[in-house]
This record gives C-alpha cells, sequence and structure tokens, in this order.
C-alpha cells in the first residue's frame, strides 16, 4: 500500500502471521477495560450465558483439568513434555473445554444469543479482514471464512501439545461441526469432511 502526501511517500508492507502473543495482549486489554482478570471475564460473560458448566481455566493446580491426557505417535506425553499451564497465555491457549460445552457455545453463536453479542457483532465477525497463503480463506475476527460450495464457512484450528482442535460452521444453514482429540497427529479435516458429507446424505442437516 502507498501512501502519500505533499511532504514524503510511506510505502507500508504487512505480512499474515498468527500470533499468540498478539491474543495474548488483547486479552490484557480486556482485562484493563473490564476490570477484572481475563479468566473471569469470559466465565462471566460467555462461558455462563452459553451454559459451559464443563468449561473453564487451570493454572496446574486449580481449575477445569483436562479429563484426557495428551498424546503424540499413540504414546502418553510425560509431564516435562506437556505444554506447561500458564495463565499468561490463557486468551491464546488456556481454555479447557468439551466437545458438548463448545457445541453449545457454537449453537449460541449460530443462532446469534443476544446474552454474548449484538447481531452486528456476530456479523462483524464473520467479515474477512485479510488474505492468507491458504487459498481462498480469508481473516476474520478469530474465523477463518471461506466458501464452499455456494456456502459460508467459518473455522477455528486450536493447537497444544499432543492436543487439537477443530470448529467449524455453516453461518446460513446454522449447522456446526466439534472436534477434539488428544492425539496431534489426527486427520481433523478430513474427519470433519466424512461427518459433513454423512450428516448431509443421511437429512439430518
Amino acid at each position: 500500500m502507498l501512501k502519500s502526501n505533499q511532504e514524503k511517500q510511506v510505502l507500508i508492507l504487512w505480512r499474515l502471521q498468527y500470533s499468540d502473543t498478539g491474543f495474548n495482549l488483547l486479552g490484557a486489554v480486556v482485562s484493563a477495560v473490564s476490570g477484572m482478570p481475563f479468566d473471569q471475564y469470559v466465565e462471566q460473560h460467555i462461558l455462563e450465558p452459553s451454559h459451559m458448566r464443563h468449561s473453564g481455566y487451570y493454572d496446574g493446580q486449580q481449575g477445569i483439568a483436562p479429563s484426557a491426557q495428551p498424546t503424540y505417535q499413540g504414546k502418553v506425553l510425560t509431564q516435562t513434555q506437556q505444554r506447561p499451564f500458564d495463565p499468561g497465555f490463557y486468551p491464546s491457549e488456556g481454555l479447557v473445554s468439551s466437545a458438548e460445552d463448545l457445541g453449545l457455545w457454537l449453537s449460541a453463536t449460530l443462532n446469534q444469543d443476544d446474552s454474548i453479542l449484538t447481531a452486528p457483532s456476530y456479523a462483524e465477525m464473520l467479515q474477512p479482514r485479510a488474505d492468507t497463503p491458504w487459498g481462498d480463506i480469508q481473516v476474520a475476527l478469530a474465523w477463518q471464512v471461506y466458501k464452499k460450495d455456494d456456502r459460508i464457512v467459518a473455522q477455528h484450528l486450536g493447537s497444544l501439545r499432543g492436543y487439537k482442535s477443530l470448529l467449524i460452521s455453516y453461518p446460513q444453514e446454522r449447522n456446526g461441526i466439534v472436534l477434539l482429540t488428544n492425539a496431534a497427529e489426527a486427520p481433523r479435516f478430513e474427519i470433519a469432511e466424512k461427518l459433513t458429507q454423512a450428516l448431509r446424505s443421511s437429512g439430518v442437516w
């Protein structure tokens, strides 16, 4: 992008790059504006309205601990191999949840539950903000969005040592899939595609 005025020309270059640090800084902004710790804000404004009773944060000693042990290549990771639980990383990777709870959140999002966000805010979250190196996928607010078979698809991936997650939603149809696994090498997208085909061919969707 080239921006100019009468005095000078400035060449502005940028490149998309996912950043845990960016999300952690955003979490610090949420805490500063709300006047409460990030985990308490999320619990009060997202988890409770979504009825996510089995979700929360874990600092290694207190909170909602994972119910499944992380694995890699079929072996449970030792304590030293596991990613340590750090409250400083709560905004980017700290939430412990279940497929059922994330399904509740996804349902609330697809139905635009006004106890969480306003309708305009839900729409803003799906608006593409930048292109990516991943084909037709664009970045929205926390979602990756693209079109497939003339349907809008919004997805978000999660990855922590020994764990993988994938949320895929179809906002126009109000359908979605939640995949959680404690196998680091699980083929998430292949599983999601098979599930989608099965649900559509059976008439469930």
